[in-house]
């Protein structure tokens, strides 16, 4: 049974960003599954058609399983590809 309590927990879902704008979450989500973690985004249906309540609801709600919490909250804070050196690229590095 301790061991079905600790699976349970592992994948219950914990906000990990909360978004004022729909599309940067949605942006968020896509960087987050691309790198492997399932994610589920919470009141993005109210937001889309209502984006004046975002303060209200507390915006939309990223969410991943708590197993994964630490890893997207790192990756969200020095996404993939962050620290490139944009300037010195060329046409040829698209």
């Amino acid at each position: 049974m301790a061991d079905d309590d600790d699976d349970y927990d592992a994948l219950a879902l914990v906000v990990v960003a909360t978004f004022d704008n729909v599309a940067e979450a949605h942006i968020a989500r896509g960087m987050l599954d691309a790198q492997g973690i399932a994610t589920l985004l919470a009141d993005t249906g109210i937001l889309g058609a209502l984006p004046s309540i975002a303060d209200r609801v507390g915006g939309v709600k990223l969410q991943v399983a708590r197993r994964d919490e630490q890893k997207a909250r790192d990756l969200l804070e020095h996404p993939p590809g962050a620290d490139e050196d944009l300037e010195n690229l060329t046409e040829a590095d698209w």
